[in-house]
C-alpha cells in the first residue's frame, strides 16, 4: 500500500509509487484513503495519487507529480525501485491500524517532511479525542475478554496492539500469509497458512471465545464457535455503505465500535 503526497503548494517533484491493497471499492476502504489523505494534509502534504484507490487512470497517473513516496507494507519493492528511478523521497512506514501504528506512521511522515513538530500536535490533539472516548468502553465490554484472529498478517500486528491496549485476552491467530511475516508477540500461537482441514485451525475455531476477528472463512473451514466480528478479505456478510475506516484514528474508532457491538449481543457466550 502506498500514497504519494506533495508538501504544502510547492511543485513536487516527478514520482511514481504503488500498492494500497483496495481488496474492495466499498466505503471502508474509500474512507480509509479519506482518513490517510485528512492527516496527511494536516501536515501539510497534499495527497495526489492512491495506488490502487478504485479511482481514474488520470488520478493514477498523478503520481508523476510526487514528491513523497510513502511506503506501507504491502509494496516495499515498487516503491523502493521507483523511489529510485525517480529521485523521490522515500518514507517506509507502518500499516496505520491501531493506535500505535498510526503514531509512526505520523511521526514517519513527520519527520521525512520537516513536520515533525507538526507532527506530534497532531497526535496530541487526535488522542485527546480519542482516549476519553474509550475509559467507560473498555471495563464494560473489553477487559479481560477472549479474543482470537484471522486473517492479514498486518493486520495481525495492528490487532495485537488493539487488542492490548483494551485489555483484551489474545488466545492464537490464523495468519493468511507466510512465516516471514510473522509478529513475535504471540509466538507458536500463530498458524501461519494453514489448510482447511487443520487440527490447530479445528481447536481454535471451538475455542471458549468472546470474540472471534476474521475473514469469512466458512467455505474453507468450520464455523467459529465465537461470536464472530468479520473483518479484512473475503467479506461476504460485511458491507460498507458510508464511510466505515478501519485505518488511522477514526478507523480506529469505527473499528473499536464494530467490536463493542458484538460483545454487546444479548445471545454473547462468555465463558
Amino acid at each position: 500500500r502506498g500514497l504519494g503526497v506533495s508538501p504544502g503548494k510547492r511543485r513536487p517533484k516527478t514520482a511514481a509509487i504503488v500498492g494500497y491493497l483496495m481488496d474492495r471499492n466499498e466505503a471502508d476502504h474509500i474512507a480509509n484513503i479519506r482518513e490517510l489523505s485528512r492527516l496527511l494534509e494536516a501536515l501539510g502534504l497534499e495527497t495526489v495519487s492512491v495506488w490502487l484507490g478504485g479511482r481514474s487512470a488520470a488520478e493514477l497517473k498523478r503520481v508523476e507529480e510526487a514528491e513523497f513516496i510513502v511506503s506501507l507494507p504491502y509494496g516495499r519493492s515498487a516503491a523502493k525501485r521507483l523511489a529510485t528511478a525517480t529521485g523521490a523521497r522515500l518514507v517506509e512506514t507502518e500499516l496505520p491500524f491501531g493506535l500505535p501504528k498510526t503514531l509512526k506512521f505520523l511521526r514517519d511522515v513527520g519527520e521525512a517532511a520537516g513536520k515533525t513538530a507538526e507532527a506530534q500536535a497532531l497526535i496530541d490533539v487526535e488522542l485527546s479525542r480519542v482516549i476519553p472516548r474509550l475509559q467507560w468502553i473498555i471495563p464494560q465490554y473489553f477487559l479481560n475478554r477472549r479474543t482470537a484472529f484471522m486473517g492479514d498478517p498486518y493486520l495481525l500486528g495492528g490487532f495485537l496492539d488493539i487488542a492490548e491496549e483494551l485489555g483484551l485476552l489474545m488466545e492464537g491467530a490464523i495468519v493468511r500469509g507466510r512465516l516471514a511475516h510473522a509478529d513475535a508477540r504471540l509466538g507458536e500461537r500463530v498458524i501461519y497458512e494453514p489448510p482447511g482441514n487443520s487440527k490447530q485451525v479445528d481447536s481454535l475455531l471451538a475455542a471458549p471465545l468472546d470474540l472471534f476477528i476474521s475473514c469469512w472463512c466458512e467455505r474453507e473451514c468450520r464455523q467459529p464457535r465465537a461470536p464472530m466480528l468479520e473483518f479484512g478479505f473475503p467479506s461476504y456478510r460485511r458491507h460498507a455503505l458510508y464511510d466505515r475506516p478501519f485505518l488511522g484514528f477514526n478507523g480506529f474508532l469505527c473499528f473499536v465500535e464494530g467490536m463493542a457491538e458484538v460483545l454487546s449481543r444479548p445471545s454473547r457466550k462468555s465463558s
